[in-house]
């Protein structure tokens, strides 16, 4: 990976950090200009000129300093095959202030890919 070679931005106190946090599997689990086969991947993050690495870039642009990624370990109670996984479908144009995405997010929330991580099964285990 070339962010080897690249050398470490200023960064004189760590009160300084501007922290934005994601899930590797949220960042592009539904992202169409992601391969399929790397969608919700660590390699998705190579991938430039998608919608996450152009988000990346606007929010370094604005000020973020710093990306932690929530848990990566496996946990229990999200199904790891993508074949096992239901899509959010949400539809578009609703108004801001519309429930229908918590909605529709909640409908398959137990069986879908987005999770960050914090669950009681399995936590912390590598």
């Amino acid at each position: 990976a070339d962010w080897r070679r690249r050398p470490r931005p200023d960064f004189e106190h760590r009160g300084h950090a501007v922290i934005y946090e994601l899930h590797i599997r949220d960042f592009s689990s539904s992202d169409e200009t992601v391969p399929e086969n790397l969608r919700g991947k660590y390699l998705a993050f190579e991938q430039k000129g998608t919608r996450g690495d152009l988000h990346l870039r606007s929010l370094a642009s604005a000020g973020i300093t710093h990306v932690q990624l929530l848990p990566s370990y496996d946990f229990g109670s999200v199904p790891e095959r993508p074949t096992e996984q239901k899509q959010q479908q949400i539809p578009l144009g609703e108004a801001p202030d519309s429930e229908v995405p918590q909605t529709k997010a909640m409908e398959v929330a137990d069986e879908d890919a987005y999770n960050w991580g914090y669950d009681p099964v399995l936590h912390d285990v590598p």
